[in-house]
C-alpha cells in the first residue's frame, strides 16, 4: 500500500474563518498639464483643530501569547477519547488520506459545527505537520475505521489563542469524531520512465485521459495537445492524483483508480455524476525540479 506525506492545502470546513475583503482605493492620478502641477504646487490652509476634536491614539495591539511546544505536548499526551462506537481496527498511517464527520461544540453545549448537515464528510491527511487543530489529527491517529469518539481540546491542541471564524479566541472546544473511511487508489503502472522522481514541490507536466466506470471519457489533455502542469502537493488536483503521481519516475506511463473519496465526493462536476469512481491514464511527461530541491 502506498504512502505519501501531502500537504494539501485541502481544507477542511470547520477550520477555516471567512476573512471580510475591502476594496483597495484607486489612487488618483498624477497631474500631467501645467496647470494641474501649478495647482497641485499652491499652499493650502491649515485648518485649526480643537484639542478635544483629536481622538487618541488607539491602544497598541498585542498579538495573543502562543502556546509552547512543551505545553502543546503536555496536552497532547493528557488527551483522552471516549470511545462512543468501537472500529474494526484499521487504523491510519502517516499521509493516508483519513475520511471523517465531524461536529464542534463550544463548552456551554452550543453546536458550532456538523458536517452531518453538509452531507459530505471532511477530508484530510493524516500525521501532516501542518494540519490544524493538532489534537484533532492527534486523536484520529489512535483511532480505528468504523469508530466515533469524543474528545475535548483546550486551545493549545485546538483553535488556539487566536480562535477561528467559529470558535472563539482562547477556547476550549468538544469534538465528536467519526473515521468514516481510509480511502486508497489502485495504482496500475503500465511503463516504467527511467527521469527523476516526483516529490512535494516539483513541478510536473501529465497528460491524462479520465474515463468512468463504464468508459464513458469526460476529459483529456491529448486532445488539447498540451500537457497540464501541477505542482505536486499543492492541492491543485484532486487527493487521488497527489497519492498517485508522488514517487512516480519521469516517463512513466500508469492507470489511477480513484475512489469518490479521493475525487470529487457526492458533488456532481461536469460530465461526472456525484459518488463516482474515476480511472485515470497518464503520462508523467516532465519532473521539474524546484531550485530549493536541487
Amino acid at each position: 500500500m502506498k504512502r505519501t506525506n501531502i500537504v494539501l492545502v485541502i481544507v477542511a470546513l470547520f477550520l477555516l474563518a471567512l476573512a471580510a475583503c475591502t476594496p483597495v482605493p484607486t489612487p488618483d492620478p498624477l497631474p500631467t498639464t501645467e496647470a494641474e502641477m501649478e495647482s497641485v504646487a499652491e499652499p493650502t490652509a491649515v485648518v485649526q483643530v480643537e484639542s478635544a476634536d483629536i481622538e487618541p491614539a488607539p491602544e497598541e495591539f498585542i498579538l495573543p501569547e502562543q502556546p509552547s511546544q512543551a505545553e502543546i505536548d503536555a496536552q497532547l499526551a493528557a488527551l483522552e477519547l471516549d470511545v462512543l462506537t468501537p472500529g474494526d481496527g484499521v487504523q491510519p498511517e502517516i499521509g493516508d488520506v483519513v475520511v471523517t464527520h465531524v461536529i464542534i461544540t463550544t463548552e456551554d453545549g452550543e453546536v458550532v459545527f456538523n458536517s452531518y448537515e453538509f452531507g459530505d464528510p471532511i477530508r484530510f491527511p493524516y500525521g501532516v505537520e501542518l494540519m490544524f487543530p493538532v489534537g484533532l489529527d492527534a486523536a484520529v491517529g489512535r483511532m480505528s475505521v468504523g469508530e466515533t469518539a469524543r474528545f475535548t481540546l483546550p486551545a493549545a491542541i485546538g483553535f488556539g489563542p487566536d480562535g477561528s471564524g467559529l470558535v472563539a479566541p482562547g477556547s476550549t472546544v468538544i469534538m465528536e469524531v467519526e473515521l468514516v473511511s481510509i480511502p486508497q487508489i489502485e495504482l496500475i503502472i503500465e511503463e516504467e520512465g527511467d527521469g527523476p522522481v516526483a516529490e512535494l514541490g516539483d513541478i510536473l507536466s501529465v497528460h491524462y485521459t479520465g474515463t468512468l466506470e463504464d468508459g464513458t471519457e469526460f476529459d483529456s489533455s491529448l486532445g488539447r495537445g498540451e500537457p497540464i502542469q501541477l505542482v505536486l502537493g499543492a492541492g491543485q488536483v484532486i487527493p487521488g492524483w497527489e497519492l498517485g503521481l508522488e514517487g512516480l519516475t519521469e516517463g512513466t506511463t500508469a492507470r489511477f483508480i480513484i475512489p469518490p473519496d479521493l475525487a470529487y465526493g457526492s458533488a456532481d462536476q461536469p460530465g461526472i455524476p456525484g459518488n463516482s469512481t474515476l480511472i485515470f491514464d497518464i503520462e508523467l511527461v516532465e519532473v521539474q525540479k524546484t531550485p530549493i530541491q536541487q
